[in-house]
């Protein structure tokens, strides 16, 4: 565990770095808004990075509103400064480390089942419960499953009409994604059963308006990550 999550910082540090690489020759370079980039291949080789790292910084700043990804198109400059948000701003200030972020999401996981359980509209309840058995088909050992579990997620933090706590979200568990997907050999099918049947337990609470049984549950659920907070308690000394 604690090698992993060295693993994981290091791989955010590199990610910035090249990041910083993307971003820089694109305002040096000649290329007009609106216009494309040059393909991953190339600007591979121009940076001097491999293809999955340009297509992590190419990821990073879409989600800056510096550039939009098309399909069968390509990916067009929109803007030649990252758009930076006060979420962004919060990230980049040398203070704020993994563990911290962990942290929010779990408080914030919490809070949102609760505010979610109080104002989810029938239809939100729904779109959750489907979800949720999506999750439950396809949350195999080895199988792809990451994206109906932060699907599931994202319903319930949408659902709770928070403005604010949905774009932090948003951020948070993309992140949380890329952490998950280096880490799937370690989600066995027993850990996978218990998270499908966490999730059966938020979304009844939700379904039966019981604010306080959804906050719970979702503390159970998160359990897992208050492991990751410990690990790295462990690491820090």
């Amino acid at each position: 565990m604690v090698n992993q999550l060295g693993g994981v910082m290091a791989s955010s540090k590199m990610t910035k770095v090249v990041v910083d690489k993307l971003v820089g020759y694109i305002q040096e370079s000649d290329i007009k808004v609106g216009s494309h980039l040059p393909s991953e291949r190339r600007l591979a080789e121009i940076l001097g990075e491999s293809r999955g790292q340009i297509r992590k910084a190419l990821n990073e700043i879409e989600h800056n509103g510096m550039v939009e990804s098309i399909p069968q198109v390509g990916t067009i400059l929109k803007s030649r400064t990252p758009c930076v948000s006060l979420f962004q701003k919060v990230l980049n200030m040398g203070n704020v480390d993994l563990q911290s972020l962990i942290e929010i999401r779990i408080s914030l996981e919490i809070t949102a089942a609760g505010l979610a359980a109080k104002r989810a509209t029938e239809d939100e309840i729904q779109i959750i419960e489907k979800l949720c058995e999506e999750y439950g088909k396809g949350a195999l050992a080895y199988a792809d499953w990451h994206d109906e579990n932060l699907n599931f997620h994202m319903s319930i933090i949408r659902a709770s009409k928070n403005e604010a706590m949905i774009a932090i979200m948003e951020n948070l568990l993309n992140d949380a994604l890329a952490h998950t997907r280096t880490r799937a050999s370690a989600y066995t099918q027993d850990r996978l059963d218990r998270s499908i049947a966490e999730h059966r337990m938020i979304v009844n609470a939700i379904k039966k308006r019981d604010a306080k049984a959804a906050e719970e549950a979702m503390s159970v659920h998160m359990d897992k990550m208050r492991a990751v907070t410990d690990s790295l308690n462990e690491i820090m000394g």
